[in-house]
């Protein structure tokens, strides 16, 4: 290379095992290139089965999470896939894709979210197309950033966007539109806006993603669900959960569609003042009960603004796509995750807020139930304090008697950001199937509602979640728990 020595010239040669497609990240002389060899599939689309796709991190913009920065993010220094998901068997007229993932840290009070949904079209010469959202947080009082930006699946000079003899088994994600859809857009940015940036990330099929039908019992049934976060609203911050408790028009899953539909509602008072915002127009994806994400918009406020001139947003399923947390990894009858937005014209911001749901039992088995039981999970939340923002996680401990009108709960701990909240038995009626429960600790109140989920007809239902808020001088925070029994 003209300029260049052996020595200036480093990077790792992505083999993938598999010698129709090899890339090549190199590092020239300070210049950095992706060069990608390979087969083009030429083959049928698949019509059975789950693919994971492992997504390498992006050598350009050296951060952990695709799609974003590391200037922006503050986690650099890429190491680790992140895993993609593609539902090749569906129903639908394209093939849902989806891939998240999720930095904390705790201490040093940083947090980023990035969130890709797309669709692969079906045909002999398959391409992906979707979008990308994400938030970032650094510590300090900077406010969060939505940065957003199209996907697509970069092709070849001959149209091909996926590379493999005999599968669909790799590909480049990027966020510049080529000739399959014609269009214009390019690159990723924040809603101010500022300059556009390219993304470039490699994806190499990982093996099967079994999809039993265990894993899809929350599609097509009327879901519980409870969500919340600290947010602002014009710029004053508040500690933000849904304005109707067990809330069942936040979430629906569709299967013929393989869509999730989305309708956010959120209250710090009970209702008068309201923001919302939904999945109308948008991409959005479910693959399975545990991978399913949905880009947001057409927000709204009440009590500080109508409908907001730019609204992005999105809702993502959380599991194990993160460092080391999952709300309830042994949960069967639950699924949780993150969603945030900004509105632009409204100043309204929520970062990495969260929400659980799932079938809630009926009243009418819980209320015939004699049983006792403890439940203990865990529990995450955004805060503001004193102007910074922050993701936090807990625990959280429940003891509940069962019977009829007689019904108590008690709070055995509810540890979260430095605060242990606890009460003693506190009465709810099991024939109206929720319970509510409030405690105080060093200044701040805790406010938490919960349902039960799952049932053997037999004996205390196995799960339990909901929403909490807590509030004090200067402080705030909202989000989920989860647990078994």
């Amino acid at each position: 290379m003209a300029g260049a020595t052996a020595s200036s010239i480093s990077g790792p040669v992505d083999f993938a095992a598999d010698p129709n497609f090899v890339a090549y990240a190199l590092n020239v002389d300070g210049e950095k290139s992706l060069i990608v060899l390979g087969n083009e599939f030429t083959g049928s689309t698949p019509t059975t089965g789950a693919v994971r796709y492992g997504i390498k991190p992006d050598s350009f913009l050296n951060s952990r999470l695709q799609f974003l920065r590391s200037s922006d993010t503050g986690f650099s220094g890429g190491s680790g896939d992140t895993d993609g998901f593609a539902k090749w068997a569906t129903s639908a007229s394209s093939a849902p894709f989806m891939a998240s993932r999720f930095e904390l840290d705790q201490t040093g009070g940083k947090s980023s979210i990035s969130v890709i949904a797309g669709n692969i079209t079906i045909s002999s010469n398959p391409y992906l197309q979707g979008v990308m959202v994400g938030q970032v947080d650094q510590t300090g009082t900077a406010t969060p950033k939505i940065h957003k930006g199209a996907t697509y699946s970069a092709d070849t000079s001959a149209g091909k966007d996926f590379f493999g003899a005999t599968a669909p088994d790799h590909f480049v994600l990027t966020s510049i539109e080529d000739t399959d859809t014609g269009g214009t857009k390019a690159g990723v940015d924040d809603l101010t806006p500022g300059t556009p940036y390219y993304p470039v990330n490699v994806a190499n099929r990982t093996g099967a993603f079994t999809i039993p039908s265990s894993n899809t019992q929350l599609a097509n049934v009327t879901l519980t669900s409870y969500y919340g976060g600290a947010g602002t609203v014009g710029g004053t911050p508040n500690a933000y959960v849904a304005s109707s408790a067990a809330d069942t028009s936040f979430l629906s899953i569709s299967t013929s569609t393989d869509q999730p539909t989305v309708n956010v509602n959120v209250s710090p008072d009970g209702g008068s003042t309201t923001v919302t915002a939904n999945s109308t127009g948008g991409v959005r994806v479910y693959v399975d009960d545990g991978h399913l994400a949905s880009e947001l918009g057409n927000g709204a406020t009440s009590g500080g603004g109508s409908e907001a001139t730019t609204t992005a947003g999105y809702l993502v399923t959380g599991g194990n796509n993160g460092p080391n947390f999952d709300l309830c990894s042994t949960c069967e009858f639950l699924t949780w995750g993150f969603w945030g937005q900004e509105q632009v014209s409204n100043n309204v911001v929520f970062h990495m807020a969260s929400w659980v749901a799932g079938a809630a039992t009926s009243f009418g088995t819980l209320g015939a139930l004699t049983a006792t039981g403890t439940y203990n999970g865990n529990v995450v939340g955004s805060i503001i304090n004193a102007g910074e923002t922050q993701v936090k996680t807990g625990t959280f401990s429940l003891g509940v008697s069962l019977a009829g009108a007689a019904s108590t709960a008690t709070l055995n701990s509810f540890n979260f950001n430095g605060n242990t909240f606890t009460t003693s038995a506190t009465g709810f009626n099991a024939t109206s199937q929720y319970y509510t429960l409030s405690a105080t600790d060093g200044g701040r109140s805790l406010d938490m509602r919960g349902a039960f989920f799952g049932t053997d007809g037999a004996n205390i239902p196995p799960e339990t979640g909901g929403d909490f808020k807590i509030t004090g001088t200067g402080y705030n925070a909202a989000g989920v728990f989860a647990g078994r029994k």
